[in-house]
């Protein structure tokens, strides 16, 4: 149980028939957060997924609030393999995988070891987007699964009850670059014209100064 000013007041484990009780709590309101093991996914009362979302329960003098209840299901995973250029070490280059929710929050932030391999783990049952970033190694282009550029045009990632979706795959390529030659009115200054490179869908993908 967590008060309102979010400190954890009090706690309990479940019996085997799945009963519990949190005492000595002082009056007043509180969140409880229903949590099992390290493969499984945990809710917030009433069935919310984030704090925020969390159902009040309201502690009186001397009673007992009762069906506070709650769910614990089996988390999913998710696998896959990251693949870069030949020339690119994967014991220097640090990549990680970002796996976020539908609302943009990021839930899952991890490193793919050696061979380019990641497994989450823990993940609620539900879709996901999945980002593949370059930390360390400004050469390599991040993207998203299925080799999209940002959130929005990223493809699904579904992930089931005790399962591990797996394939979630990306391959990371070298930037590239875009040069030119802007030409000026005579006495013009380069300096304030600035050359903006969009992608196709209207997007910013980079800018400099001439």
């Amino acid at each position: 149980a967590e008060s309102a000013s979010g400190n954890i007041v009090g706690g309990a484990s479940v019996g085997a028939d799945g009963t519990y009780k949190i005492d000595r709590l002082l009056p007043g309101e509180y969140r409880v957060h229903f949590h099992g093991g390290d493969n499984s996914s945990g809710q917030w009362f009433a069935g919310a997924v984030d704090i925020e979302d969390a159902t009040i329960v309201v502690v009186a003098e001397g009673m007992t609030t009762t069906k506070i209840n709650g769910a614990v299901v089996q988390g999913g995973e998710i696998e896959g393999t990251v693949t870069v250029p030949p020339w690119v070490s994967l014991a220097r280059s640090t990549i990680h995988v970002n796996v976020y929710d539908l609302a943009e929050n990021i839930v899952v932030s991890m490193k793919v070891d050696t061979n380019g391999k990641y497994r989450t783990q823990r993940l609620r049952p539900g879709s996901y987007k999945v980002e593949f970033a370059p930390y360390n190694d400004q050469s390599l282009a991040p993207q998203w699964f299925e080799g999209k550029s940002d959130f929005h045009s990223a493809t699904r990632v579904e992930v089931k009850s005790a399962e591990t979706t797996s394939g979630i795959d990306a391959r990371l390529v070298n930037r590239g670059e875009v040069t030119g030659k802007v030409t000026l009115p005579e006495g013009t200054s380069g300096g304030n014209i600035r050359v903006h490179l969009l992608d196709l869908d209207g997007l910013s993908a980079g800018s400099t100064w001439v």
